[in-house]
């Protein structure tokens, strides 16, 4: 049982509520993926289902992968992963991280 269309729709609504620019979700092989714009940022991101179906998750990545796809976001070194049990509190905790890795970005940026 992988997340469905309905499942998706609920998270990206409550991402928006949180401040999220704008988010875009298309099912692929076994999640959704595809970006989310925050603060003229853009990310890619990941949603699914855990593996016991109690639990789903979000990866967002800061540096693009090779493909849009389930496999290469859920490899890609460069992101952080969000956890919950309820679609909603995972869309206010990704939201959560998406300005944690703002502000840790930021305050590694050297200007000269």
């Amino acid at each position: 049982m992988y997340i469905d269309d309905k499942e998706a729709e609920i998270f990206r609504r409550k991402c928006l509520e949180h401040g999220v620019k704008r988010i875009v979700l298309r099912k692929t092989s076994w999640c959704f993926t595809g970006y989310v714009e925050f603060d003229d940022k853009v990310y890619e991101i990941m949603l699914a289902k855990g593996s016991a179906y109690k639990y789903y998750y979000a990866k967002i990545t800061y540096r693009s992968s090779e493909y849009l796809n389930c496999d290469y976001i859920l490899y890609n070194p460069y992101g952080f992963f969000v956890f919950s049990q309820d679609l909603e509190d995972l869309a206010v905790k990704t939201v959560d991280k998406i300005k944690n890795i703002l502000k840790n970005l930021s305050e590694n940026i050297i200007e000269l």
